[in-house]
């Protein structure tokens, strides 16, 4: 039986390096027994049949009603499907997806139902999963949820207060264990995600390989950094305000963001704290408890030490007032000059286009010159055969090519006799 590894986050972790890592080197992986299917599935976005391939777990269709609750199951089946073939070829099948993590609680009976439905593919369950300090996870969370698609205008004190909040699962002791409960302590691989560590040594491929029971080696593609770039600055500020307006909120795609992370890339990033440094420490303690009992029980660390990074005393994020006015300047020039950019290659597609019309009309101008020069032609066909058609039923006609006949007769008897009488 193979083993379905299901890599789930949390978010903020490394997982999109890892997913691209997967990806780059897919061949290689297979040539070692682990295979990271597509799953080619109708309705779902290219990111999510092939990157973040484990979608289909959690897959949330935009339609509604009873569609889309047929759809999320078709899905669902056709992932396992995709799931099924892979084990029917290799000991290892990789899925990945950070928002399994967030969306694990949509069915009371989610990990109960994949540990089947597994078994049914030929697959024995594991779960992989990266933790990330609370503090500092929950501040990504709310730097990326202002700049991306969520478009949240909460405060970070109002974002903490929230439900948004809540759904991030920060007591990871608790939603472990009921992972746990459901396929089994052993199953599950805990693996704590410090940034500083993982990426100045590009150690988090080689930490990921290990879980899955592979060792890192110069064989493998290591992807190019894309930055996931923060919004520095005021731009949080600027950014969390035009979330405010409601017809940008309706907007599926995101005109603003290009420029606002062009803007603030201009400004030197400073390493700031959305806590101040005592809000740090009393957030930390919340889940003190939760996070020693995940060291002990699901690490086998006996000091109950989870986060080893220290907890640095940095400056409190603040609006700075006096360059509020540049950095608006900065922002409405870079969405300026995207714009007048777009402009151009819609003017450049427009051209080209046009181009293409009169290469057709072009075409077209000269197929109606055959078709004229082909119905002249006709005519005159047409012409002949009406002439033909007079001659056919026109009896001096019919005479006069019988006397034709009748002539070479008589002409080939007086040969002929004329011949005998010579012999």
């Amino acid at each position: 039986m193979a083993t379905l590894y299901i890599h789930i986050g949390t978010p903020k972790t490394g997982t999109t390096a890892i997913q691209n890592f997967l990806l780059l080197n897919k061949e290689l992986l297979e040539r070692k027994g682990i295979a990271h299917p597509r799953v080619e599935a109708e309705g779902m976005r290219e990111k999510f049949k092939s990157r973040r391939n484990g979608n289909f777990l959690v897959f949330n269709s935009p339609l509604t009603g009873e569609e889309k609750k047929r759809q999320e199951q078709q899905v669902y089946r056709i992932g396992f499907q995709a799931v099924k073939r892979a084990a029917e070829a290799f000991e290892k099948v990789v899925v990945t997806d950070e928002s399994i993590w967030l969306r694990q609680n949509i069915r009371e009976d989610f990990w109960q139902r994949i540990a089947e439905d597994a078994k049914n593919a030929g697959c024995h369950v594991k779960v992989i999963v990266y933790l990330r300090r609370q503090d500092l996870y929950i501040q990504a969370l709310w730097n990326q949820a202002i700049k991306l698609m969520t478009r949240l205008d909460q405060t970070f004190p109002q974002y903490l207060e929230s439900d948004l909040s809540k759904r991030n699962y920060l007591d990871y002791y608790e939603k472990l264990s009921n992972i746990a409960q459901c396929i089994g302590k052993e199953n599950l691989i805990v693996r704590v995600y410090e940034k500083d560590i993982f990426l100045n040594s590009g150690g988090i491929y080689q930490d990921f390989l290990e879980a899955v029971g592979e060792s890192m080696s110069q064989e493998y593609q290591i992807p190019e950094k894309s930055p996931n770039e923060r919004l520095e600055g005021n731009y949080i500020e600027i950014k969390r305000i035009i979330n405010r307006i409601p017809e940008y909120k309706k907007m599926p795609l995101d005109d603003m963001y290009d420029p606002m992370i062009m803007a603030s890339n201009l400004r030197k990033p400073e390493k700031v704290s959305y806590f101040s440094y005592e809000e740090q420490i009393d957030f930390l303690k919340k889940y003190e408890a939760s996070n020693r009992r995940v060291a002990e029980e699901f690490l086998g660390r006996l000091d109950g030490v989870l986060f080893t990074e220290p907890i640095e005393k940095l400056p409190q994020w603040k609006i700075d007032d006096t360059i509020m006015y540049q950095d608006i300047i900065l922002f409405y020039a870079e969405l300026a000059f995207k714009q007048k950019k777009e402009t151009e290659d819609l003017n450049r597609k427009l051209s080209q286009t046009n181009q293409k019309l009169d290469q057709m009309n072009q075409k077209l101008e000269q197929l109606d010159k055959k078709l004229t020069h082909m119905e002249k032609e006709k005519d005159k066909l047409s012409q002949k055969c009406k002439a033909l058609e007079r001659e056919v039923h026109n009896p001096v006609v019919h005479c006069s090519v019988l006397f034709q006949k009748i002539k070479k007769k008589i002409k080939k008897f007086f040969c002929r006799e004329k011949k005998e009488v010579e012999s």
